[in-house]
C-alpha cells in the first residue's frame, strides 16, 4: 500500500496569485484536473509526480483525425 500523506482539494481562480499556484504545484504528488488551462501548472510538479487529466464525455481534439477521444 502507498502511504497517503494528505489529500487536498484546491480551486485556482483569477484571483489566485502565480506564487500561490507555483507553491501548491511544487508540493503536489498527484495532480487531478479537468481539461483546462489549470494544467499549465503541471511543469512545476516535483519529480515523480503524476497528472490525471479528466476529459468530458465525447470530447475530441480538432485536427486529431479522431485519434484522441475522451472516455
Amino acid at each position: 500500500a502507498l502511504p497517503c500523506r494528505q489529500v487536498r482539494g484546491v480551486e485556482f481562480t483569477s484571483g489566485s496569485s502565480l506564487r500561490e499556484q507555483l507553491e501548491m504545484a511544487a508540493g503536489t504528488g498527484l495532480f487531478v484536473s479537468v481539461h483546462t488551462s489549470n494544467l499549465a501548472n503541471a511543469p512545476w510538479l516535483p519529480p515523480g509526480a503524476a497528472v490525471v487529466e479528466i476529459l468530458q464525455r465525447n470530447w475530441a481534439w480538432e485536427g486529431s483525425g479522431g485519434l484522441v477521444w475522451g472516455l
